[in-house]
């Protein structure tokens, strides 16, 4: 009997360390996770406001470029005279330059007309890697009356509008 005794004793001994052993462990997992959760949501919250950043400055400098682009446009506009050719070579080196231009519109200021030539607006683009250039009058579109050219005229200087299709 007294063996029997000492199995069952070794027995109960063995499952109590084996019940604690799941235990400890168990709780380690648990906390291991806990942690590892903790430090893998950090890194990720990290790493997508960097890559914002990222993508802000890109999109920052982007515009800064077609800003820049713009003041030119006007500077040459406003203190040279440049014929048709002259504009549309311009307008197509920059067309070239910047690829995320798509399309150049250059609306006449209505004071700067006179009154037997309605005001007009001039829209350009590439088309199968050649200048494409549409002028409408304000008889066909009455652009006067659109944001794109209220605010800036308004305001007497560049207005970024949130970008707008055109039929």
């Amino acid at each position: 009997m007294p063996d029997s005794i000492k199995q069952t004793f070794a027995f109960q001994l063995v499952a109590a360390l084996l019940v604690y052993a799941f235990i400890i462990f168990g709780l380690m997992f648990f906390v291991n996770s806990i942690l590892t959760r903790r430090v893998m949501l950090k890194n990720a919250e990290q790493f997508a406001g960097s890559l914002t950043m990222e993508n802000i400055n890109k999109i920052e400098g982007i515009l800064s470029d077609i800003e820049h682009e713009n003041d030119n446009l006007c500077f040459l506009m406003e203190h040279q005279s440049l014929n048709s050719d002259e504009l549309n070579g311009y307008v197509q080196k920059l067309l070239a330059r910047n690829r995320e231009i798509l399309a150049l519109t250059i609306a006449d200021h209505p004071e700067q007309n006179n009154p037997s030539h309605p005001a007009q607006s001039q829209s350009f683009f590439i088309k199968q890697n050649k200048l494409t250039s549409i002028v409408n009058s304000s008889a066909e579109r009455n652009y006067q009356i659109e944001d794109w050219f209220i605010i800036p005229s308004a305001k007497n200087s560049s207005y970024w509008s949130e970008p707008w299709v055109d039929s």
